[in-house]
């Protein structure tokens, strides 16, 4: 029951921070310009509080959606237009068992990337609402410079995960892709995804090894 809730929990987890979360972030500022520009619109939403925030949240969820591709695309360029795809779908054909650690923290990775590129291109539409709200200059001038930089930070950042998540991803192939194996090792006669290497065949030669030292053992004569 736990596994299920954990499971269920990060399920729920990662469309909140990928979606809603920059969703969120890149629709208020422009809600607020309107309420202050409009306010029959800010009287509207008090009277129907429930039918307001459920048309909040589904139009922050689809803008969060249109961020997230964005940011997939922000992820192809900083990768390289011009890069080998064939390293990327031998990773996708990858079966582990059980998963190696690595597995985890790329999926730790990539949430954290595309949170980052989602709120970096969210802050470029929230300046645009802070332009919009009537306020001082001077506000609007500090406003902006403050999501400039967070714009600037977020984009980064998301370009850091995106060479992290390449280089662990090499890494992974290294060990686990028979192809690269037989470029950089040794020539496998593996061909067929069922018979590519797996953690599971580590795991048996190992127990193999053990239990022919263990033999060894046995058959040395005792010195009296």
């Amino acid at each position: 029951m736990k596994e299920l809730l954990a499971g269920f929990a990060a399920e729920v987890f990662k469309p909140i921070v990928t979606l809603v979360i920059p969703g969120f972030w890149a629709l208020t500022a422009w809600t607020v310009a309107m309420f202050l520009h409009y306010p029959t619109s800010w009287v509207f939403a008090s009277k129907h509080k429930n039918g307001s925030g459920l048309v909040f949240v589904i139009t922050a969820t689809a803008l969060g959606i249109i961020l997230e591709d964005l940011g997939a695309r922000a992820e192809r360029i900083c990768e390289g237009q011009g890069s080998d795809d064939s390293d990327w779908y031998d990773y996708l054909a990858l079966a582990f068992d059980p998963q190696p650690i690595g597995l985890r923290y790329i999926g730790t990775v990539v949430l954290r990337m595309k949170f980052e590129f989602g709120m970096g291109f969210g802050s470029v539409i929230t300046a645009g609402g802070i332009f919009c709200t009537p306020i001082s200059l001077t506000m609007k001038l500090l406003s902006i410079s403050i999501v400039g930089a967070l714009t600037f930070y977020f984009l980064h950042e998301g370009s850091c995960s995106v060479r992290l998540l390449k280089k662990t991803r090499s890494e992974l192939l290294n060990v686990f892709s028979p192809r690269l194996q037989s470029k950089k090792i040794r020539p496998l006669n593996r061909t067929r995804p069922s018979e590519w290497t797996s953690p599971t065949d580590y795991n048996s030669l190992s127990v193999g090894l053990l239990n022919s030292l263990e033999g060894l053992e046995r058959q040395k004569p005792i010195k009296e």
